[in-house]
């Protein structure tokens, strides 16, 4: 379906495994079609602080062109007794790439690939 729809599918959005990840999508062709984004969740399963994100999207193309990740200190929240969010990281100035572009994700596939040998 997301490679038959690809042209106008921008991005896929996953939830309920509570991380933080994406994964590169490839066609039948083993090319790379799209990106899947796992963005945590709001609960503490797994001890994991209560988390979401905000895409930034072009409002004529519907691209994805970065996003923010926002997290809650559950430490500081309980000794606020108030809810205390911070900006945890963008995507673009973490990873060091222009856009959530599959051509950025192809390029940090690769940082990551050498700096894990």
């Amino acid at each position: 379906m997301i490679e038959r729809y690809a042209h106008i599918i921008r991005g896929s959005l996953y939830g309920h495994v509570h991380q933080d990840y994406f994964t590169i999508l490839k066609g039948r062709d083993n090319q790379p079609i799209n990106i899947a984004y796992s963005c945590p969740s709001l609960s503490t399963f797994t001890y994991n602080n209560p988390a979401y994100r905000v895409f930034e999207i072009d409002p004529n193309t519907y691209k994805f062109l970065d996003y923010v990740q926002y997290s809650m200190d559950l430490k500081k929240s309980n000794e606020m007794e108030k809810p205390y969010w911070r900006k945890s990281y963008r995507f673009t100035d973490y990873y060091e790439v222009p856009s959530l572009s599959i051509k950025s994700h192809l390029i940090l596939r690769d940082k990551i690939n050498v700096s894990s040998i």
